[in-house]
């Protein structure tokens, strides 16, 4: 098994594709999340290393969200869980 690692940065405001409530799938089409959806796989194919080749085995992906507070949030670390 080879190993190759490439770290991507999207920025942008990160929209959602959708949800399950009450037992039914709630699907999102906003254009919101077609920005989201397209700055994201433009920036996996913009960085993908030279001579990558689509793989046929498992994968890890790590994925880190760095996101802005939120507005009605005053203090300034998590603490409260699940934040913690």
């Amino acid at each position: 098994m080879r190993e190759t690692e490439f770290t991507i940065s999207v920025i942008g405001d990160p929209a959602s594709q959708g949800s399950i409530m009450n037992g039914r799938i709630v699907q999102v089409n906003s254009k919101k999340h077609k920005a989201w959806r397209t700055a994201i796989v433009s920036a996996c194919i913009d960085n993908l290393p030279e001579g990558w080749e689509p793989l046929d085995e498992p994968v890890k992906l790590s994925v880190n969200f760095y996101m802005p507070k939120g507005k009605s949030v005053s203090r300034g670390l998590p603490t409260v869980a699940p934040d913690l």
